[in-house]
């Protein structure tokens, strides 16, 4: 199943391994993080990517805790259920590799019509977030208890997700997450266009850059990137919007690759590309989906340890 999804992502090693030669011992410095990686379905290219997280089975729980301190209620919902995540790069992208315990993208489908506001009645909804610290700083950004993912952590700055809603892909999408209200979302939605940004209007705009600051979650600017260096503001559940990210799922559903072009995530506002060589990111994957197709009906998400300290070299 070909899908074209916009930008988007385990652990570096970065320590270096003394080894001894003779009667001196060598500094051999780790092996890089890049890999090639062609997205057709295959996988076979990620056998050898040592950056990964290895999730545990049947550790999928509810959505609706919003404080460090919640304690999570159990949740039988497969389809949501991480078993392991990867991350590797080249000069250009960055790649993720999903592998559940279910199916990814699994969601209701349903011919009710959409109300006024594209939401329709009864329609599944499943996504895929990964989430990025992209400057170091856990000051910055949101931490992912806002937003029901546990376990939590902070500084997570950008989000990309991938989307299927009513039985179908639906769009993926580069977040800022660094808004603490709604008049620091609309400068950054005037910020990311140059200025053009008018309500009621999704684009296409000429891309300009976002301010990566403290945020919070419920309030973020979402977008598509486009190969002319256009974007187009997108929403959740629709209209689909196609950008300049690729991905492939197996053919049982079980395993997902994603290509997310470092283009994608833009500049900040010291004009400072975002995603370049040279970076490190701490990186984290969740999936949430709603009940329809679950046992318990239920909304419910699974999120994976976090990965520290990812070097782009």
């Amino acid at each position: 199943m070909n899908i074209t999804l916009h930008p988007l992502l385990c652990v570096a090693l970065t320590m270096s391994i003394n080894v001894m030669v003779g009667s001196e011992s060598q500094a051999v410095e780790p092996k890089s993080n890049r890999h090639p990686i062609v997205i057709d379905g295959k996988f076979d290219d990620w056998k050898n990517v040592a950056a990964r997280v290895m999730d545990p089975a049947d550790d999928v729980i509810d959505t609706d805790g919003r404080t460090k301190e919640n304690k999570a209620v159990a949740r039988d919902h497969e389809d949501v259920d991480i078993l392991e995540f990867k991350v590797t790069h080249d000069g250009e992208n960055l790649y993720s590799y999903i592998r559940t315990k279910g199916v990814i993208g699994r969601t209701q489908r349903t011919d009710n019509k959409p109300d006024e506001k594209g939401v329709i009645e009864g329609a599944g909804r499943y996504y895929i977030t990964v989430a990025i610290d992209v400057d170091d700083n856990d000051k910055t950004g949101y931490w992912l208890h806002e937003g029901g993912t546990y376990p939590t952590s902070p500084g997570y700055d950008m989000n990309v997700e991938i989307e299927w809603y009513n039985g179908e892909f639906n769009t993926a999408m580069y977040m800022n997450k660094c808004c603490l209200n709604e008049a620091e979302l609309l400068e950054n939605y005037l910020s990311l266009s140059q200025g053009q940004f008018k309500k009621g209007n999704d684009g296409p705009y000429p891309a300009g850059y976002h301010t990566i600051k403290e945020g919070q979650y419920d309030h973020y600017p979402e977008w598509v990137y486009h190969e002319d260096g256009t974007l187009t503001f997108v929403r959740d559940s629709g209209p689909v919007v196609l950008g300049v990210a690729t991905g492939e799922l197996s053919e049982d559903g079980h395993e997902l690759e994603m290509k997310h072009p470092f283009v994608g995530f833009l500049k900040d506002q010291n004009g400072e590309a975002i995603a370049k060589i040279g970076k490190t990111f701490d990186i984290c994957l969740n999936i949430q989906a709603s009940g329809e197709l679950s046992k318990t009906g239920k909304w419910a998400g699974d999120g994976a340890e976090p990965i520290e300290d990812y070097k782009l070299d």
